[in-house]
């Protein structure tokens, strides 16, 4: 997948992928806008770490923000977007290659910072008692399945230490019942394969647990989309700037082929 060093075509063709462009940047500026709202709700409260009511909040905020953050990348899903501005899309939230923290996909950011958080509070917060975990009865199935989601997003950054000690403390839980074996089988599974399979059994599991299989859904019917386009261009980054297809404008089709994006500031 390349980058292409300009938008061509016909001018109609272009002024539709300026369309589909500007609508993408406008996902990711109400996004972004939002994320910064919780963000900024959140960091104003002080620091708890061993205060069961700050745990479940600090847990509750990272899972809603994960949770508009994905919303907004499956949105190109239910696009009818060609395949560069697609790839281009989703390319701002996860970078397959990044060459360091500064190439990182937004969405890759998000999972690191949470991680960092999360593990402090699974490695030190007294409010999880023995079990290590935000278990009943101090805590909730929601605040558990929460957890479990967010430490997943972080096992291919930290999996020596999840290896050691968290999937143990996990499939602990799971035989004392406080989480369905289905669900730590998922968390291991050790590829996409596998993955699909774990979900499969997991779509019989009562809410919280069967929104594991949803997520792999939607997962691997964003995987498909982009191998279903192998030879799409990335276009010019897209930013979290509002746009606003009013900001576009169809310039004359240039002699060499060499038409840019109009308008944009």
């Amino acid at each position: 997948m390349g980058t292409a060093p300009a938008m061509a075509g016909l001018p109609g063709e272009q002024f539709l992928q300026e369309q589909q462009l500007c609508e993408a940047q406008d996902t990711l500026h109400t996004m972004v806008a939002a994320i910064d709202a919780m963000d900024a709700e959140f960091q104003a409260q002080p620091e708890m770490l061993n205060d069961p009511e700050w745990v479940r909040s600090a847990i509750a905020h990272m899972a809603q923000v994960d949770d508009t953050a994905r919303d907004a990348l499956f949105h190109a899903l239910d696009s009818s977007w060609e395949p560069d501005v697609f790839a281009t899309f989703v390319q701002f939230f996860i970078n397959p290659r990044p060459a360091g923290d500064e190439d990182m996909g937004y969405l890759q950011r998000l999972d690191r910072d949470h991680y960092t958080l999360l593990k402090r509070i699974l490695a030190e917060s007294a409010a999880l008692g023995e079990a290590g975990w935000p278990a009943p009865p101090v805590f909730d199935a929601a605040t558990s399945y929460q957890t479990f989601v967010l430490a997943r997003r972080g096992l291919p950054l930290d999996a020596a230490w999840q290896q050691s000690t968290l999937i143990p403390r996990l499939k602990k839980l799971a035989g004392q019942g406080a989480l369905p074996m289905a669900a730590v089988a998922w968390y291991t599974a050790a590829s996409p394969e596998d993955l699909s399979m774990q979900a499969s059994a997991l779509a019989g599991v009562d809410a919280p647990w069967s929104g594991l299989a949803a997520q792999t859904k939607r997962t691997e019917a964003l995987l498909t989309a982009l191998r279903k386009a192998p030879d799409a261009e990335l276009l010019p980054p897209l930013t979290p700037e509002p746009c606003g297809v009013q900001k576009f404008t169809v310039e004359p089709a240039p002699k060499a082929g060499n038409q840019t994006r109009a308008g944009q500031e």
